[in-house]
């Protein structure tokens, strides 16, 4: 089963379901993962302030946690989209959890003998399993349902993200941190009573337990997956079993990818960089204890929560892009804020910036896989890889912060990247591919040697396969009406055919309640087949036409991204207007 990317129309729906009943199962327990995976990210903001007080280090080296844990994104990105084109997105998810539950368990032994590095260790294997799993997770959401509503549906799981990553500070915040801050006087104090190191050790081994019981949900969670059965297109064992498969190579094409993997890794940064250091300027600038700054912290996921649902609903009304374009600015204005007015003002600048970064994560991602097509797994293991912006960007804002002596100052690393999302959100998102899709390419070879009784149809993504040796199938990854258009215009261009154009009878049939989104439909292929005065016939004729000219004539027919059925325009191609030009290159052929 090819995968489903974005349509052009993506970024703006018009109300319908974001999953089909039969998906219902496995969209919970997919979108549970962006839960799972919040909790483990923003734990990772009570760690730095813990290990800086249990394991005595400063800020720069305190930063290490997020740069071991988002090199093991980066490091098995791409290894778990391999796998998961040879094994399928379950088996992705599946190795993901086990992973993710390994690194938890580690926390017991690192704790036991105090080592600073082994949790280091630890907390790179449950990245390694978290990239599995929103390598599988992101694209696998916007294909669980309509192409049309695949931005709002990924916003929509995307928004289970800020849950748990309020969980994890909370989580955290209550029992990681003791509340206990000694001044240099009662340090002194505990050393020469030889018993500060038991009091480190003591520090050291809160962060085991919440770590251990999370372990354990997360293996609970891997065992649901795996006896849970999967729709048809999340078991799917390759990119494209009709198509060509996608590459790596093939993603140099798109140019929107490549700027969406550039904003991503700016957009993580910025992030990871705001949430890692936000407790420290809290206590910078308003002398709030570490549990009243992680009290703060939560206030600011859950602005961030608050913010996934309210784009979510927004995007049924503005264009996504726009959207985040508008966010970012707003959030440059804010850090601008926190950088020029510390203290309590700037405190609640910065984080309200959490309320306007919530869509950008989901929006650059399906913006940037739009239109992939078989390359799709690919581009989004990409995608992926870029959260290692998070390793880079937290050492920068901790670095800036030393040369400066400033917190505040060192906020001017996410305004730049603001002004990065911002830039890609009005210009990098709107690219055009250098050269033209797979399906395109196929197209264009074809026409030419084309003529009477070859046909070209356009079906649903739901189209059965062909056993006939005669016809061709390709996936198109594009959305329905696009891939018909442009057909059509190819064939007003080509000189020597035309083409009769019959749809189904069973479509007029067809309500909403049947088909959400059909009546939509319908008005769009209206608009585009009104001046060809296209007939009908039942589905069995057309079915059977199209096997009889199979036995001795090439069809080639094109899967679109649309879900809905007897969708499918058939193009029954006439040759009467044959030149000597065509049947010269007919014959070299």
């Amino acid at each position: 089963m090819a995968l489903a990317t974005l349509p052009a129309a993506t970024e703006q729906d018009s109300g319908k379901p974001l999953f089909p009943a039969d998906c219902a199962t496995a969209f919970f327990l997919v979108t549970a993962l962006f839960l799972l995976w919040g909790i483990a990210n923003n734990l990772n903001d009570v760690l730095i302030r813990q290990f800086m007080k249990s394991f005595e280090l400063q800020r720069l080296q305190a930063g290490l946690v997020q740069s071991a844990f988002y090199i093991g994104y980066f490091s098995f990105s791409v290894p778990a989209a391999m796998l998961m084109q040879r094994r399928g997105y379950k088996f992705g998810l599946v190795t993901g959890l086990l992973l993710y539950g390994t690194g938890t368990f580690l926390f017991w032994p690192a704790a036991y003998v105090g080592s600073y590095y082994l949790f280091l260790l630890a907390l790179f294997v449950i990245a390694s399993g978290l990239a599995f799993l929103e390598t599988g997770a992101n694209p696998l959401v916007a294909q669980l349902g309509d192409p049309e509503s695949a931005v709002r549906r990924l916003n929509f799981s995307q928004a289970f993200n800020p849950i748990g990553a309020i969980s994890g500070v909370l989580i955290g915040t209550l029992f990681i941190f003791s509340g206990v801050e000694l001044k240099s006087a009662e340090v002194a104090k505990l050393k020469l009573s030889g018993t500060y190191n038991a009091y480190l050790h003591q520090e050291t081994m809160r962060v085991v337990p919440p770590y251990l019981i999370l372990g354990l949900l997360v293996l609970l969670w891997a065992f649901l997956i795996a006896r849970t059965p999967f729709p048809a297109i999340a078991g799917a064992r390759s990119v494209n079993d009709e198509g060509p498969r996608g590459s790596y190579r093939a993603l140099l094409r798109y140019p929107h990818f490549l700027l969406a993997v550039l904003t991503q890794f700016c957009y993580v940064g910025a992030q990871v960089g705001t949430w890692s250091y936000f407790i420290q300027y809290v206590q910078d600038y308003t002398h709030q204890p570490e549990r009243i700054a992680g009290y703060f912290l939560t206030g600011s996921l859950a602005g961030f929560g608050v913010g996934r649902f309210a784009s979510s609903a927004l995007m049924k009304r503005v264009h996504a892009g726009t959207l985040m374009g508008i966010f970012a600015a707003i959030n440059v204005g804010l850090v601008a804020i926190g950088i020029c007015c510390p203290g309590w003002v700037g405190l609640w600048a910065i984080l309200l910036t959490s309320f306007f970064m919530s869509l950008m994560f989901p929006t650059i991602f399906a913006l940037g896989i739009r239109g992939l097509g078989p390359n799709t797994k690919s581009g989004a293991s990409l995608i992926v890889m870029a959260i290692i912006g998070g390793a880079v960007f937290t050492p920068l804002i901790a670095f800036v912060n030393q040369v400066t002596r400033s917190m505040a100052m060192a906020m001017i690393v996410p305004l730049v990247c603001y002004l990065a999302v911002g830039c890609y959100a009005f210009w990098g998102s709107k690219l055009k591919p250098r050269v033209a899709s797979v399906w395109e390419a196929a197209l264009g070879r074809r026409l030419p040697l084309f003529g009477h009784r070859n046909w070209i149809v356009v079906v649903d993504s739901a189209y059965p396969a062909q056993s006939n040796t005669g016809i061709e199938t390709i996936a198109t990854g594009t959305g329905h009406i696009e891939v018909l258009e442009k057909t059509l215009k190819a064939i007003a261009e080509c000189e020597h055919i035309r083409a009769k154009v019959l749809i189904d009878a069973e479509l007029k049939l067809l309500t909403e309640e049947d088909a959400p989104g059909v009546t939509a439909y319908r008005h769009g292929l209206n608009q585009l087949l009104g001046d060809l005065n296209p007939g009908e016939l039942d589905h069995d004729q057309i079915i059977s036409k199209l096997d009889e000219s199979g036995r001795s004539f090439r069809i080639l027919i094109f899967k679109s991204t649309l879900t809905i059925p007897y969708t499918s325009v058939f193009l029954e191609l006439d040759c009467g207007y044959w030149n000597a030009d065509a049947e010269r290159r007919l014959r070299s052929t």
